[in-house]
């Protein structure tokens, strides 16, 4: 259903404590997805989506400036194009899957125990 989206959007905003998500992982898989993204400057989202280049940035809570935003991808197709391509780009190359694999599996034998299924089985 993402990949057939004609935008993301995700309106994040600090909780009343000041805490958000460091990096909302669905921007990600948006972004891999090659759905032009609209987001908010909270914690590290702007680190993954530079404001009009390969996505859309605006401040949180206002909510005028995401409807205009919305409007604007949505009225321009070339723009949406271009940040839809761009942003697959950069979620390629901040999260290249050979290394997020790696490390996913990595992980799952140091901290579950998962065996490595190419290794030969031992039997008691």
């Amino acid at each position: 259903m993402l990949a057939s989206a004609s935008v993301f959007v995700l309106a994040s905003q600090p909780d009343s404590e000041g805490g958000s998500d460091n990096l909302p992982t669905v921007l990600a898989e948006a972004m891999f997805a090659g759905v032009p993204c609209i987001s908010t400057r909270v914690a590290g989202i702007p680190e993954m989506i530079t404001d009009g280049v390969d996505g859309l940035l605006v401040a949180p809570k206002d909510s005028e400036e995401l409807a205009a935003a919305i409007e604007r991808v949505l009225a321009d197709q070339e723009l949406l194009e271009r940040i839809a391509r761009a942003g697959q780009q950069t979620a390629r190359e901040k999260f290249p899957i050979q290394a997020t694999v790696a490390e996913l599996w990595k992980l799952l034998r140091e901290k579950a125990g998962v065996k490595d299924p190419r290794m030969k089985r031992s039997w008691w």
